[in-house]
């Protein structure tokens, strides 16, 4: 296995007041609203900068109940009716390029329960490939989070892995150039998520 050298590696566990501002400015707010005495819920989302898949699934296994897209640039509002399913866990997923916003939703016989301080928050890597030469690496956790990196070859061997422990923001670049010809496939897994990208080395 070849071992791939790191070019230049920036771990950053406080994010400056100006790339938190942005960070800010860029995402979607989200708010859930229980209808008192009804199962029912009302979804508002502004700040879109570009569109956004909406999903409600089911808390216990995940299934699909129902789904939405809000367009980018505008105020998304809908009352979502849960009449028709059985009480326990749901959530309420917001997911755009860059982040995904989960709201945890509680269905009892007397209505719907929906706890802001237990929103999670799932940021997405940016991944940056340069022809035959290197590839960035971009992640904000959101949170401490461990990472791994990893760069599979066509086969699906490993040819690259590395472990960040207890990292907020990951800037890394990694040489390409001594890969042989082929296709590639750079992951970043957390804690809650895994993220992939294909790339082509020739």
């Amino acid at each position: 296995m070849k071992k791939l050298a790191t070019l230049t590696t920036a771990m950053i566990f406080m994010m400056s007041a100006a790339t938190a501002a942005l960070a800010t400015d860029y995402m979607p707010f989200i708010k859930v609203s229980a209808i008192p005495s009804e199962k029912k819920f009302a979804l508002t989302i502004t700040n879109l900068k570009e569109s956004a898949e909406i999903s409600l699934r089911d808390g216990a296994t995940g299934a699909l109940l129902a789904s939405e897209e809000a367009d980018a640039k505008k105020t998304f509002a809908k009352v979502f009716n849960l009449d028709n399913l059985e009480t326990g866990m749901y959530y309420v997923s917001v997911k755009t390029s860059m982040q995904e916003i989960v709201q945890p939703i509680t269905l009892n016989k007397y209505g719907v329960e929906a706890d802001p301080n237990k929103i999670r928050k799932f940021y997405a890597p940016i991944f940056k490939v340069h022809g035959n030469q290197f590839v960035d690496v971009s992640y904000f956790a959101g949170k401490l989070d461990d990472v791994v990196v990893t760069i599979f070859n066509n086969n699906g061997s490993t040819v690259y892995r590395e472990r960040l422990d207890n990292v907020l923001l990951v800037e890394k670049r990694y040489d390409l150039k001594t890969l042989p010809w082929g296709r590639y496939t750079i992951q970043v897994e957390t804690e809650a998520n895994v993220y992939t990208r294909e790339f082509d080395v020739r």
